[in-house]
């Protein structure tokens, strides 16, 4: 067995976090009596991934992300909101949506009756763990790994140094990294020593420093890699 480590990223790998996000959106809209348009989400998606980018690159924290992103969004459509309620609102609505990626089940559950599946990412435990149970995937993996539970996050070496220290008997050579990011899954993995697998549906044009074992367009294809 080339691997048996398999340590997934959550969105956009095995969740389809932009088809969620855009439904929590219209919900915590309908739950404050406003009309959805296309303008609001665009303007808060916008101003979301720079926070988050920011928050990567260990400029903001992650508070500020989430208790800023709402307020933001509506001052630049000319309004005034509470940040920090509005937030509470969407993660509620955001814990109830999970719309997994093709053939995410089906692969994951084949997966964890031969290798240990553990789960990397830098979303809030409890709306992961949560939308990862609504999903039906959560059973499969041994263990998960949060950013904001372990005080880091991907890319850094000490998320990666404390994944590594919280797998009984765990072996880099035998780990393997599947993720959609480049700058943090990916990134993340070559600097703890891993082999990398970027997770690509539409393929694309990599221009990237950052260049992983594997590149796959279809989580069926891991089987080839394992």
């Amino acid at each position: 067995m080339k691997y048996s480590i398999l340590l997934f990223d959550i969105d956009e790998t095995l969740l389809d976090f932009k088809a969620s996000e855009e439904e929590a959106f219209k919900n915590l809209l309908k739950e404050k009596n406003r009309p959805y348009t296309k303008e609001i989400f665009t303007t808060y998606d916008k101003i979301n991934k720079v926070l988050w980018c920011e928050l990567e690159q260990e400029k903001i924290s992650l508070d500020t992300v989430l208790n800023t992103r709402f307020t933001k969004t509506f001052a630049a459509l000319g309004e005034t909101v509470d940040g920090v309620e509005w937030e509470k609102i969407y993660r509620k609505c955001l814990n109830e949506v999970a719309v997994p990626m093709k053939n995410a089940l089906s692969v994951c559950e084949k997966l964890s009756k031969t290798h240990r599946l553990f789960v990397i990412t830098n979303g809030l435990e409890i709306t992961q763990k949560s939308r990862l149970i609504k999903a039906g995937l959560y059973n499969f993996f041994e263990d998960c790994f949060y950013s904001a539970k372990i005080g880091a996050q991907k890319p850094s070496s000490e998320f990666f140094n404390y994944v590594k220290a919280n797998i009984k008997g765990f072996n880099p050579a035998k780990a393997l990294v599947i993720g959609d990011a480049l700058n943090t899954d990916i990134k993340g993995g070559i600097n703890a020593g891993m082999a990398t697998c970027l997770f690509s549906p539409i393929p694309k044009k990599q221009e990237s420093e950052i260049i992983p074992n594997y590149v796959i367009s279809d989580l069926n294809e891991i089987f080839e890699l394992i």
